[in-house]
């Protein structure tokens, strides 16, 4: 399983049946059986855009021709491939990238982990989080994009989170004990922006851009290193080098502030930095 949790199936050229079975046919079976199970949306920092009013349903563009079908037929087809799949492995590699739709995940922590966020930022995490700001703004401007302003109720969220995964002991934009993406974390801290119409495959929420970093007994660990990271991957370049188009990614919104939080603990730093465009924050409706 890759980093955007998503699955691929080995030798996509001709299916997990071989020849025998065309490979349309086995992505039109394996749509049916999606549609047939959970509608929750992949765990990704990918952005839904949608020029509804309202949140759509996550999974409206899978449906299809699956979604015309009677629930007999579906019934049927679906029977079929698990009495065709019976006793065959399955394979997960990183070849050809497919929706993988995740079960409902069981939020809630307890005792230490469930813990209040804390809130005394150190000399060494203020530090590094001016540094990594600093950073992403010489890239930035290395590219000919504007700058991006510090904005303090991000940083805030952002280092909220760096903490809880450090306590946590996870690493995601997905917190397993709120169950709060970054885009559900700014609307409950009442921030608001430019979404761009852009939503949260999570939450559903008014997307707001996010990258996180960890780091195990690296010294001097400084802006520069950590931008240069999130840089050598296509999937964080599309959020600090916004609005610059990647294939195979939304184009996100032009932002203009950003909030970072670290927390350093032992050899342990988590980074968080969080992307707005003309944020606001206010009471949450």
């Amino acid at each position: 399983m890759n980093r955007n949790h998503r699955f691929s199936l080995k030798n996509a050229d001709s299916g997990p049946f071989g020849t025998d079975l065309p490979t349309k046919l086995w992505g039109t079976f394996l749509t049916v059986i999606l549609d047939l199970g959970d509608s929750r949306p992949m765990l990704d920092c990918s952005p839904v855009k949608t020029d509804a009013t309202r949140f759509p349903p996550p999974n409206t563009a899978r449906r299809g021709a699956a979604a015309a079908m009677t629930p007999t037929l579906r019934l049927a087809i679906t029977t079929a491939m698990l009495w065709a799949c019976a006793g065959m492995e399955c394979d997960d590699t990183d070849s050809v990238q497919a929706p993988y739709f995740p079960a409902p995940i069981a939020c809630g922590c307890a005792g230490e982990a469930a813990a209040t966020i804390d809130t005394d930022v150190s000399d060494a995490e203020a530090a590094l989080a001016e540094d990594i700001w600093l950073a992403l703004n010489d890239h930035r401007s290395a590219l000919g994009l504007s700058e991006l302003n510090w904005y303090d109720p991000a940083a805030d969220v952002a280092r909220g989170h760096s903490d809880a995964m450090l306590r946590r002991g996870f690493f995601d934009h997905v917190d397993p004990c709120t169950c709060l993406d970054q885009s559900a974390r700014a609307a409950t801290a009442g921030i608001q922006h430019d979404f761009e119409n852009l939503y949260s495959p999570e939450s559903n929420t008014p997307f707001v851009g996010e990258v996180i970093y960890r780091a195990t007994r690296i010294d001097n660990l400084n802006g520069a290193h950590i931008v240069d990271v999130w840089a050598d991957s296509p999937e964080h370049r599309v959020h600090i080098e916004a609005p610059l188009e990647f294939p195979g990614f939304y184009k996100l919104p032009n932002w203009t502030h950003v909030g970072v939080g670290v927390r350093i603990e032992g050899d342990d730093t988590y980074v968080t930095a969080m992307f707005f465009k003309n944020p606001t924050t206010g009471a949450v409706e």
